[in-house]
């Protein structure tokens, strides 16, 4: 199983995710892809929530992918990524990208772009990083309309690269289905949220004193 969370958007990488599987798995029966994009911007109360339809309706266009709904607890969302192989997040930019990050704490592997805010805590030992070639403008209709900057683009190699780790991980789970991310849980812990808070409280009293 394959796992997404984050919602649904095009700096999230969603508009290739699904081909970016496809052309993976062009055959496979015992492959999966879990999306959990329930985006609450995309709601009746904002007028959008056609757009979330559409992006409903695509992937449910393969039977092989799984759409879960929001839940309302962490200890909710860690039983689902708990049940899922490996965290594809084949983003064009992030402020932070902490479903990864989580994804690595329970030792998921992850795969992303090796672009933007994952890249603090993103390396080659704890992660398949998808190398970026080109910046494009930041604009998907909705949400960003291209002034505000740039972000990674994800045509050409990027997205064949994307392709080829997912195969690779595929491969791999079939030799060893209990393999373990064991560099991602070493730097979840180093980025805990009491050690964060901690940081953050030295911070600011030895600034102060």
């Amino acid at each position: 199983m394959f796992f997404n969370c984050g919602k649904w958007e095009k700096r999230k990488g969603h508009d290739i995710l699904l081909e970016m599987f496809k052309q993976a798995f062009p055959n496979e029966k015992d492959v999966e892809l879990w999306m959990m994009c329930s985006n609450p911007f995309l709601s009746p109360q904002t007028g959008f929530a056609k757009v979330a339809h559409e992006w409903e309706r695509y992937y449910r266009s393969d039977p092989r992918v799984k759409l879960i709904d929001r839940v309302p607890t962490h200890a909710e969302v860690a039983d689902i990524m708990s049940q899922t192989n490996c965290g594809v997040f084949p983003s064009r930019a992030e402020g932070w990208n902490l479903e990864l990050l989580e994804m690595m704490s329970m030792g998921k592997d992850v795969i992303t772009t090796n672009y933007s805010a994952h890249t603090e805590f993103c390396t080659a030992d704890n992660a398949y990083l998808i190398e970026i070639e080109n910046l494009e403008k930041a604009e998907d209709g909705l949400f960003f309309d291209g002034s505000s900057g740039e972000w990674a683009s994800l045509e050409g190699k990027p997205f064949s690269q994307g392709v080829e780790y997912m195969r690779n991980f595929y491969e791999k789970w079939k030799k060893d289905a209990n393999q373990y991310n064991t560099e991602g849980i070493k730097t979840a812990e180093r980025l805990s949220w009491d050690r964060t808070a901690q940081h953050i409280e030295d911070t600011i009293y030895g600034n102060q004193g």
